[in-house]
């Protein structure tokens, strides 16, 4: 074979290898990425569902702090409260005024900025102390706390501890915090938190940037790894749930069958350049004793090109058979030629 054409032959055979080993693994790590795509995106999901929740049981948790019933006795309305307010004010046309209980004349001057706009809810920060606020409206006359109150919105206050928070709240993420609309801190998960470093966070940023209520961020690279972001404004409050957590949450459980995927893809790999070579290796030597018995031939030795075409390979046996019946053929002709001359 000429030299052109067995280089031919060998890129020939190292593109097929190539192919026999890129085949397999582009398609399984095709399939291996849509896989983890599809289940890492479906655990985001469950993830910030149950970051909804949570931001829902906060909303509730604040509802339970401040809760109120009407009843009727004997023909009189009772205002009742499942924990008693620190102080009552009513709405007296734009300005609160205190019927029961004290406030603090910066308490009173911040309630009176949000009489314009308010919510059913709201969580203020007023010198460093955290107070729920709600309103309570009285249609009829209304007696609280052996004290008659007139028809009106009323305002009703309590302060706020927000240690409650954390035992209510998911501990597997990198950082949650909740502020509300005047930018205040109300929680915190990271102690070291402050209002100036918790409102330059790129959640908080993208938050105020957005139109919606409500969204889960795609996968952000940090300086200590990968994070997911997910924030909430609560329902009927003025407050706002942010969760950062760590990509690893949702890689985590995908370790080991992304493991146990790729070690067969690579145990695969390896099955397929051990049989490739063993194949070319076969090839080769059969090759070469083809060769050898046509060496052989050459230099007059005619019986030994007689070779059991059983004892290579498949795809070689119709070349030993015709190498074969061509040697015998010679031989006949040699022999015949040999015959005439005597």
């Amino acid at each position: 074979m000429s030299q052109p054409k067995a280089q031919a032959w060998r890129r020939w055979g190292l593109r097929l290898l190539a192919a026999s080993v890129l085949a397999p693994l582009v398609s399984m790590g095709t399939l291996l990425h849509f896989y983890l795509k599809d289940e890492i995106e479906q655990r985001r999901t469950l993830a910030f569902m149950n970051f909804e929740q949570q931001a829902y049981r906060i909303k509730d948790m604040l509802r339970d702090e401040s809760r109120h019933f009407l009843d009727r006795v004997d023909g009189a309305w009772q205002l009742r409260f499942t924990r008693e307010p620190r102080a009552l004010l009513l709405m007296n046309g734009r300005q609160l005024q205190p019927v029961r209980g004290q406030v603090t004349p910066e308490e009173l001057k911040q309630l009176n900025q949000k009489t314009e706009h308010h919510t059913e809810l709201e969580t203020l920060k007023i010198q460093g102390q955290l107070v729920i606020v709600t309103h309570v409206r009285l249609d009829h006359p209304t007696q609280f706390a052996d004290k008659d109150l007139k028809p009106g919105l009323y305002r009703a206050l309590w302060n706020l501890d927000a240690s409650f928070l954390p035992r209510n709240l998911p501990d597997n993420t990198q950082r949650l915090y909740i502020i509300n609309q005047d930018a205040a801190l109300i929680y915190s998960s990271v102690p070291e938190d402050t209002e100036e470093l918790i409102l330059k966070q790129p959640l908080v940023q993208e938050f105020i940037r957005s139109p919606l209520s409500r969204a889960g961020t795609p996968l952000r690279v940090t300086r200590d790894g990968g994070e997911y972001g997910f924030y909430m404004a609560i329902p009927d409050s003025n407050l706002t749930f942010f969760v950062e957590s760590s990509s690893a949450l949702y890689f985590a459980p995908l370790l080991v069958p992304a493991t146990i995927a790729l070690g067969l893809l690579l145990g695969f790999m390896g099955l397929t350049v051990m049989v490739w070579r063993s194949t070319v290796s076969s090839l080769q030597d059969e090759v070469q004793r083809l060769a050898h018995s046509l060496d052989e031939f050459s230099k007059g030795y005619l019986i030994p090109t007689q070779l059991t075409p059983q004892t290579f390979l498949l795809e070689l046996r119709p070349l030993v058979e015709s190498i074969n019946k061509n040697t015998r053929g010679v031989r006949e002709r040699v022999d015949l030629m040999e015959k005439q001359k005597k």
